[in-house]
């Protein structure tokens, strides 16, 4: 996925803001396109386990976007890595459903 890659690029070059917010985008643009409702109980269960860090990626956009606080590149790192670990899971449920 583009935007998990120009997350991941933009971590490596010190842009640690403007790769969390690009992870937010992956996530958020991988989860809209599925709309599988069957394996629904395996996305909430996932969801319950990493509630906070979901939470972190889903307010990267507002933080980095209107300059709230700045990240670091460790958290940048977190968030990449969450968005990453949510698109995985969501591909795998996507090869379940479709094949």
């Amino acid at each position: 996925m583009a935007m998990l890659r120009l997350a991941e690029e933009l971590v490596d070059r010190g842009e640690h803001d403007l790769a969390a917010l690009n992870a937010e985008y992956a996530a958020q643009l991988y989860v809209e396109q599925l709309g599988f409702h069957r394996e629904a109980d395996e996305v909430a269960s996932y969801v319950k386990s990493r509630r906070r860090l979901l939470a972190e990626l889903e307010e990267a956009h507002v933080r980095a976007v209107y300059g709230a606080l700045e990240y670091s590149g460790e958290q940048a790192r977190a968030l990449v890595d969450a968005a990453r670990d949510l698109v995985s899971m969501l591909q795998r449920i996507e090869e379940k459903v479709v094949g």
